[in-house]
């Protein structure tokens, strides 16, 4: 009898976004599984740490008696870490072992449970060695940990509870139980499943969910969405120590922080001095200037009481809402929203006169005020000085001249649009360039305004006392923070105890610091087993830069190789150096008899096509295929030669095929890149690849 695991995983790829809930597999060559008769899962999320603990119950339908495989769909976020399995004479519990499974595995049993996952969205697998006989049930309860999907304060949760390609039955019951615990307010909670009765309860910080339903189909996964506090964001800090003797190098612990811009007191209870200046030239005209004032509207519409205001309007001449900036106030708001709303395209664009009428009136401010300049144009002037580095520099000198720190964003509307001088003007003075969504502009102003108004942190810097306390952190040039996204930065530790942090900066111009405790775990926090693959997969990508840095043929690159091959195999990672090789005889009792000598691989998951062209001036083309079905979010990082992110691309893929993203030469803040070579690595979840470009200008 021949079994192989090759047949399963590529099916398993295929039903992966129908996939719900375990599948005790029999046969994958003629889809043969056991019945699924119902699912019990229970999940405990502290923040937007989840640990799911789901209990299957499979009836072998078939006549005779047989074994079957385990799997289930753990997202790239997540890790297995425990399961047990009840074939009729008790609870049997497998033992979790950290290294990459190899040829020399036993066949079956508790060891077999080191097959975790090959690649994030490919199932975990684990032979149940009891034969279950006909008519008789298997339980299988599996637990997992995962890191949740956060942007912006929300939080996602999502079980797989789709059952229909697998079966069409009905389950004799079904059960979520679902809690929440978090250090921040829960603003709101949404249950996004169609599926089950629901009781929802929560409070400012706890919260709970009951989904349960008895016979009926499995047709929708348990989604639940919700929002934390936006006024209490910060610094958290997760670690795990583990025994020596599971480890896979010399280091015991595994440390990871997830930092979000917070609105520091010292910066968010200072009042902001804002200046509007909206370009109404003929240049602007259509749909331009209808940006323009929507873009104005909404941001005077969400200003704060604290805050003085002005509204400029450019042409050949300018116009003002106010002969100086006014308080804020719902008088001084509707007076403003009509003054826009009057606004007409027409005319010359003297953007230097401009800006020689408003930057002056900043001189002498008040230093308790941040002073901001937002600047709505296609940035195409027309008279006045219309060299855009004589321009620029005239900016610069109008700045300097009145000895105040002035920040200015720029948000570019229209295809047209001058990048240079726009991206530019807010690089040189602590800003940054946003293009307008014409198809979405209240959702362009929001995310311009939000960003403006609350802190970023520029050129941050992580200091830790003691200075040795952590080794192996990762990324080595922390990027900057950006409000509602989080940084996630790992890291390897020998001493547990108390360390301190210092997070410093600027921001709004000015220099900003805050100090932070934490202790390091001293024993094993299953919670937090997902800090190993976190920590693997950073460090991977950080020796890629390094690899394609140096080029192939570096004398360091094999050296490079080799290391992000070990750090592949013993983590579970797939890198440029390693692929997916599944052992001939890695399981047992699968019921495929088949003469055939089928293969003892999957094929390389995602192949990566390069960039084109390559030199490139204006844009470049990053290329990839998927070989198998894959469904998710993939990024691609573009960093300089200094190890500092200058770009992230995202794609969402939902089947194999041909997929392509295409970078346009600029950097986060909207600013052009300069000349030179950048890494760009693609991020596939639990896969890593990358190449080297050179943009020539």
């Amino acid at each position: 009898m021949k079994k192989h695991l090759l047949s399963i995983f590529i099916l398993l790829c295929v039903v992966q976004q129908t996939l719900a809930n375990g599948v005790a597999v029999v046969d994958a060559a003629t889809q043969t599984y056991f019945q699924l008769d119902s699912s019990l899962v229970t999940t405990e999320v502290e923040g937007d740490v989840a640990i799911t603990t789901m209990r299957n119950v499979f009836i072998n339908t078939d006549t005779t008696d047989t074994v079957a495989v385990f799997a289930f769909p753990v997202d790239y976020h997540a890790s297995a870490t425990g399961i047990r399995w009840d074939a009729g004479a008790g609870w049997h519990a497998a033992t979790m072992i950290s290294q990459a499974p190899t040829d020399t595995l036993p066949r079956s049993g508790p060891i077999a449970a080191a097959l975790k996952t090959y690649l994030g969205y490919a199932p975990f697998y684990f032979a149940i060695p009891d034969t279950i006989p006909a008519g008789a049930t298997l339980t299988v309860e599996f637990t997992y940990v995962e890191l949740l999907d956060y942007s912006h304060g929300v939080v996602i949760y999502q079980f797989p509870n789709q059952y229909a390609l697998i079966q069409d039955s009905v389950l004799t019951r079904q059960e979520l139980s679902w809690s929440l615990t978090s250090l921040r307010t829960i603003d709101t909670l949404v249950i996004l499943s169609a599926q089950n009765q629901e009781l929802v309860t929560y409070t400012d910080h706890a919260a709970s969910v009951s989904l349960s339903a008895d016979d009926t189909t499995a047709f929708d996964d348990y989604r639940i969405l919700y929002r934390l506090s936006g006024d209490e964001l910060g610094v958290f800090a997760y670690s795990t120590y583990l025994d020596p003797v599971d480890l896979p190098d010399e280091w015991p612990g595994y440390f990871a922080l997830q930092i979000e811009p917070t609105p520091y007191d010292t910066i968010d209870a200072m009042a902001k001095n804002f200046t509007l200046m909206i370009d109404r030239s003929g240049s602007m005209s259509g749909q331009k200037i209808n940006d323009a004032k929507n873009a104005a509207a909404y941001i005077v519409s969400n200003l704060d009481t604290m805050d003085h205001f002005n509204v400029i309007d450019i042409s050949d001449g300018i116009g003002k809402f106010r002969p100086g900036l006014v308080r804020f106030t719902q008088t001084a708001r509707d007076s403003a929203l009509a003054f826009i709303a009057a606004l007409d395209a027409r005319g010359g664009t003297n953007l230097s006169g401009a800006f020689e009428a408003v930057i002056p009136a900043y001189t002498g401010a008040d230093s308790t005020r941040a002073n901001i300049i937002m600047f709505f144009s296609d940035g195409l002037p027309t008279s006045g000085i219309t060299t855009t580095g004589q321009l620029l520099n005239r900016i610069n000198d109008l700045v300097n001249e009145t000895g105040e720190i002035i920040c200015i964003y720029t948000l570019a509307i229209g295809e047209d649009v001058d990048w240079e001088f726009c991206t530019s003007l807010a690089q040189n003075h602590n800003g940054f360039t946003q293009f307008v969504d014409p198809s979405n502009i209240i959702a362009t102003a929001s995310s311009f305004y939000q960003s403006v108004r609350s802190p970023v942190l520029i050129r941050p810097e992580l200091t830790f006392t003691p200075a040795d306390a952590l080794v192996e952190l990762n990324p080595a040039v922390t990027p900057n923070f950006f409000e509602g996204e989080q940084v996630l930065v790992s890291g390897r530790y020998t001493d547990p105890g108390a360390i301190s942090l210092t997070i410093s900066g600027t921001a709004f111009g000015m220099p900003f610091s805050q100090d932070f405790n934490f202790t390091l775990a001293s024993t094993p926090a299953p919670e937090n087993q997902f800090l190993m693959k976190i920590w693997a997969k950073q460090k991977i990508e950080s020796l890629l830069f390094d690899y394609f840095l140096h080029g192939a043929d570096a004398a360091t690159a094999q050296s490079l190789e080799e290391q992000i091959g070990w750090l592949s195999l013993n983590y579970n990672i797939v890198s440029p150096f390693t692929s997916l090789s599944i052992p001939d005889n890695l399981f047992t009792g699968i019921a495929n008899e088949t003469g055939e000598d089928e293969p003892n691989g999957v094929a390389q998951a995602f192949e990566l096509m390069g960039n084109f062209p390559n030199p490139f001036n204006a844009a470049t083309t990053i290329r990839f295929r998927l070989n198998d079905a894959h469904s998710g979010l993939v990024k691609v990082k573009i960093y300089n030669t200094l190890g500092q992110l200058a770009r992230v691309l995202t794609r969402y893929v939902d089947s194999a095929g041909k997929y392509q993203l295409t970078w346009d030469g600029t950097l986060m803040d909207g600013s052009a890149a300069p000349s030179g070579t950048y890494i760009y690595m693609v991020d596939f979840g639990n896969a890593l690849l990358g190449g080297r470009m050179s943009l020539i200008k």
